[in-house]
Order: C-alpha cells, then sequence, then structure tokens
C-alpha cells in the first residue's frame, strides 16, 4: 500500500480575520438603529466613549482617534514639532508608513539597522547614529514582537530626543509588565486592515504631553475639536499652551477624522472584550505551534519570549535553514502545493527604495541577516484545542516537506 505524502486538510484560509464580528455588527446595527452620526467633528458620542476607553487602557490623559495608522503617524511626528532639516532616527526594517510621513515633512532621515534576532531596531546601531542633532527616534514593535526597551531607553534618555513608538503591530502588548505605548513621548495604532485589533480603517495615538496633543489635533481636526481640545486644556490649568495655539484652531489643512461607523467597530472589541479573547485564544494556538515547530530540522519558530503572547501577536515569523534564495522559493512552493498557507514577509528594508534615497547612507547587516529564510506563517487564533488538528497537519507537511529538501 502506497502511504500518500502528507497534506494539510483543513481548506484555507487558516488563519481567518479581517472581516466584522458578529458582536461588531450587532453594535453598529445598534448604532444605526438609534440614528447615530454619520459623521462627528469633535470629541463627542462614540468619538468620546471610544478615546476615553483607550485612555484608560494606557493610562495616559490623551487620546486621539484617526482615519488611518499612517494618519496618527503624520500626527504624532507633528505633534513631537519634526519641521524641515530635523534629525530623525528611523528603523529600515518597519512598514514603510512609520517613515514617509517624515518626507512630507522635510526631515532628515537616518536608518538604524535591524537586530538579527527579532528584526526591530538595534539599540547597538541605535546608540552609534544618535547624537546631539537627532530631534525624534522612531521604533516600531514589528510583528508583535516589543523592542529591548531595556537597551533602547537609556540610550533615549541620555539625550535631548524624543521618542515614538508605533505601535500598529503591538495592541495590549505588555513588555516586563509595562504596556507597549507607554514608554514614548506619543504612540500611533492602527486598526485598519488585517489588524489583530481592527474596524477595517481606522487608527489612534496616546500621549501624556498636552502639546503633542494639541499640536496633533490641530494638524487633522480642525475647527470644533481643535477649540474643544484649548478650552479643555485650558479648563486643566494649561492656559500657557492653550494660548500658544488659541488663534490656530483652523487647523493645518488635514481631515483625520475616523469614521464614526468604524469607531463603534472597534469599540466593540473593546468594550465586550472579544479582543482579549481573541488574544487569550491566539496565545494559546502559537505557543503550541512554537513547541511543534522546535522539534523539527530545517525551521525555527520566532525567537520570542512571553511578552510576545501578551498582546497582539501580529505576525507569526519562523525561520527556514535553506542555503540560497532559490531554494527557498522550491520548499515554499512546495509548502503551498500542500495547502500550508506560507510566503515571504511582506516588508523588507526601507533603505534601498528610491524614495528614500537622500537618507543617510549606511551598512545594514542586521536586517539582511533577519530577513534569511524568514517566512510568515498563520496567526491561528482559534484556540487550543481548536486549532490542534490544522496546527498538527502543518507540522506533518513541513517537517515532510523540508525532510525531502535535505533538512533532517
Amino acid at each position: 500500500m502506497t502511504v500518500q505524502p502528507p497534506t494539510v486538510s483543513v481548506p484555507s484560509p487558516h488563519a481567518p480575520w479581517g472581516s466584522p464580528t458578529l458582536v461588531q455588527l450587532r453594535h453598529l446595527r445598534e448604532y444605526t438603529a438609534e440614528n447615530g452620526p454619520m459623521s462627528i467633528y469633535g470629541d463627542d458620542g462614540i468619538f468620546r466613549k471610544f478615546e476615553d476607553a483607550l485612555s484608560e487602557s494606557y493610562k495616559l490623559p490623551y487620546c486621539m482617534l484617526t482615519n488611518s495608522g499612517t494618519s496618527a503617524l503624520n500626527s504624532g511626528y507633528f505633534g513631537l514639532g519634526v519641521q524641515a532639516g530635523d534629525e530623525v532616527i528611523v528603523p529600515t526594517y518597519t512598514f514603510l508608513a512609520t517613515v514617509t510621513p517624515l518626507l512630507r515633512l522635510g526631515a532628515r532621515l537616518v536608518f538604524c539597522d535591524a537586530d538579527p534576532v527579532t528584526g526591530n531596531i538595534s539599540s547597538v546601531d541605535l546608540e552609534r547614529k544618535l547624537t546631539a542633532k537627532t530631534k525624534v527616534v522612531a521604533i516600531t514593535h514589528m510583528w508583535g514582537v516589543p523592542c529591548e526597551m531595556a537597551a533602547i531607553m537609556p540610550v533615549i534618555k541620555n539625550s535631548h530626543a524624543k521618542l515614538l513608538e508605533d505601535c500598529s503591530h503591538a495592541h495590549f502588548t505588555r513588555y516586563k509588565d509595562k504596556m507597549l505605548g507607554t514608554f514614548g513621548d506619543v504612540a500611533c495604532f492602527s486598526i485598519g486592515a488585517k489588524k489583530t485589533m481592527t474596524s477595517g480603517e481606522g487608527g489612534f495615538l496616546v500621549t501624556s504631553d498636552p502639546e503633542v496633543y494639541v499640536r496633533a489635533t490641530l494638524l487633522g481636526h480642525f475647527a470644533r475639536r481643535s477649540e474643544q481640545t484649548i478650552e479643555f486644556l485650558r479648563s486643566k490649568g494649561m492656559s500657557e499652551i492653550a494660548g500658544k495655539y488659541a488663534d490656530l484652531t483652523v487647523g493645518f489643512g488635514e481631515n483625520y477624522r475616523m469614521h464614526p461607523y468604524s469607531a463603534v467597530m472597534a469599540n466593540a472589541l473593546l468594550e465586550s472584550g472579544e479582543i482579549f479573547d481573541l488574544i487569550t485564544r491566539r496565545s494559546s494556538s502559537l505557543k503550541y505551534f512554537s513547541a511543534i515547530l522546535k522539534d523539527i530540522s530545517g525551521i525555527d519558530p520566532p525567537d520570542v519570549d512571553d511578552d510576545y503572547y501578551t498582546g497582539a501577536m501580529y505576525g507569526f515569523k519562523a525561520r527556514i535553514d535553506a542555503p540560497d534564495a532559490s531554494e527557498l522559493r522550491l520548499i515554499l512552493e512546495e509548502l503551498r502545493s500542500r495547502n500550508v498557507n506560507i510566503k515571504a514577509p511582506d516588508s523588507g528594508p526601507l533603505h534601498v527604495e528610491r524614495v528614500f534615497a537622500r537618507a543617510a547612507a549606511g551598512k545594514f547587516p542586521g536586517v539582511y541577516e533577519y530577513l534569511r529564510g524568514r517566512v510568515s506563517l498563520p496567526t491561528f487564533s482559534g484556540g487550543m484545542p481548536e486549532d490542534k488538528r490544522v496546527i498538527d497537519q502543518y507540522g506533518e507537511v513541513l517537517a515532510y516537506v523540508l525532510a525531502q529538501h535535505g533538512r533532517k
């Protein structure tokens, strides 16, 4: 009797996410049934409700919703006062929207290499490149893996630079019991696309700095929201800051307001606790998946600690031991032919992109080492034991295919 090579029998996709949940749809139906407004100019209604909930979650006094994570980043940099010619250190390994807002502001970009193990910004290269001219350092907790804040924060604190955290992949993730997004001067989030916390399109920022908050408001929330912010600061005894910006409430030309329906759906995940149920399920599945991969020759699970499993876990990036890119392509093609949802990571180094050609030159060995053999696998989110069958099948197919390619 001929034994058939293994394949994944569970229908694809194996980690579906990005469509409204039943809870989100119920909240949206209730909102529309009550004639909830389709547009809100101030920080009223569902905007106030959701912003207050996020401020409470992050224990930070100021939160502002935006229509995308990119808009949140635009607002964050503008809030920090980045102007033409200011030096900003950015990671070369991040989603492009972490960096592209700085082109509009005319900042001088300095790319920083990645840690070869985690892919996050290298604290060693950061310390090497940070100078008295550095106005802002931006970091991204890429794929939901926390940056090494114990090494980064002393570097920042020994300078005059401000810190922007891009937490678009890291909702509710903790680093040594402290929430990511609370280390820096401002933190920016996306709740768009297939983010762990999603409403299709949207973003937000949080900060403890009232001046960052008012400047961010003026950039993308003109007139009523800007006026409300000025009055709010006055009511809290911050007359100097309020007076500094009081005659600028016409704003600076952008409209970054979130759609109320997006706010309703995102708030539903938080208010119902569904987002935390998802995190719990995803954590149990990915821990099991990591254990399976550790027993397979030729592939390593992501090198993460327990902090990764406390929050979004937006990406699961393993490494296949392939001698070159051609061999890796062959392995991926065979795995996909056996119904394994696997691909190369979507993001690559930014310093090679033409749009950033004017950035400071340098060498970036860490990012290339991190990306060598790196692959994206599903962020299984059904929990255990629901995901056990499909994860076991992944293990069988990966072991078989890698053995066929000499990884024994």
